[in-house]
């Protein structure tokens, strides 16, 4: 028995030893469509066996494993993983195990990283201020988003300007872009044009929103 305890002590220790892992996520913020890639980095001066990657802490339950300790994965797997519903985030942790003596001898857990997947970006709503010195047009998100997004403007199909600035926040908490655009840039003469806009949250690959419903703008008018 004390043999049998001693061994196990070795063993415990030698487990111990064994250096951290430590978990990436790339891109962290991904579309229910789109790809991250998930690698559970070890040390290089041992052999792994396998990778154990599980999410949200739970050692115990739906752990994947990865001889080559990477893990490529849609946004609908990851929610499927987890068993929830965008927009979520998900904590993904791995260990290894190295195989010595007929026997796994798993590391110590890495630290969390974190995957976001969103659900799809909703229409924005776009306004127009036609003010005699500076029109002015806003391109409202329904949803609160991460300051870093890309607005564009249209007028028919053809972009028109793009706004890559910070956006704006109203007092509802929405956020909102701003264009600020010369008379002579957003109309000829009598002829009426009509804009649209979008928005993008800058990840790679870009996740984009439909476009919005347009505005007819001619000479002082605003028609919806």
């Amino acid at each position: 028995m004390e043999l049998f305890i001693f061994i196990a002590f070795l063993l415990l220790m030698e487990v111990q030893s064994y250096k951290s892992p430590a978990v990436k996520v790339s891109p962290e913020v991904i579309s229910e469509s789109s790809s991250v890639k998930v690698i559970c980095e070890t040390p290089a001066d041992v052999t792994v066996n396998q990778c154990h990657f599980y999410i949200n802490r739970e050692k115990e339950k739906n752990i994947k494993l990865s001889p080559s300790c990477e893990l490529d994965l849609t946004g609908a797997d990851v929610l499927r993983w987890a068993a929830v519903k965008s927009p979520a985030s998900v904590k993904i942790n791995c260990f290894y195990t190295i195989h010595e003596h007929g026997i796994d001898k798993p590391s110590s857990h890495s630290p969390d990283a974190t995957v976001t997947v969103l659900g799809p970006l909703q229409k924005p709503f776009i306004s127009y201020n036609g003010d005699d010195v500076q029109p002015n047009i806003a391109c409202e998100m329904p949803l609160s988003v991460s300051d870093d997004v890309t607005c564009n403007l249209y007028t028919e199909d053809v972009l028109l300007y793009i706004s890559v600035s910070q956006t704006q926040r109203r007092q509802s908490g929405d956020h909102y872009c701003m264009f600020y655009l010369s008379h002579s840039e957003l109309l000829t003469g009598s002829v009426s044009r009509q804009l649209s806009c979008d928005y993008s949250l800058n990840t790679e690959p870009e996740i984009r929103s439909p476009r919005s419903d347009t505005i007819t703008i001619g000479g002082e008018d605003l028609l919806l």
